[in-house]
């Protein structure tokens, strides 16, 4: 298991009409980087509910709240996420 902090950023909040498109920062622990923070896009409000339920991050009401915190905020942060290897390989190296 890879562990760290995922931030959740609404990365078309200036267009909040617009389907919303989302960056997923990974960045691992020290013991464990792997080449700095690594980011991953997702597209659509439900596209992300099911995302942190499928890594199993929380319950279907926490994921809810954390949606709404995001598009309240502009951002979430979930330190101590846990991804193995398979759920870490979609993302990539921000540049």
């Amino acid at each position: 298991m890879i562990e760290g902090t995922l931030k959740v950023e609404w990365a078309n909040r200036d267009r909040p009409a617009d389907t919303p498109r989302y960056w997923l920062t990974f960045t691992a622990n020290a013991a464990q980087l792997r080449g700095g923070a690594q980011r991953k896009v997702i597209i659509g409000r439900e596209s992300l509910l099911e995302y942190l339920l499928g890594i199993e991050v929380g319950t279907l009401l926490a994921a809810q709240q954390w949606l709404l915190e995001i598009h309240e905020a502009g951002h979430l942060s979930l330190e101590r996420t846990r991804f193995t290897e398979e759920q870490y390989k979609p993302f990539r190296p921000v540049s």
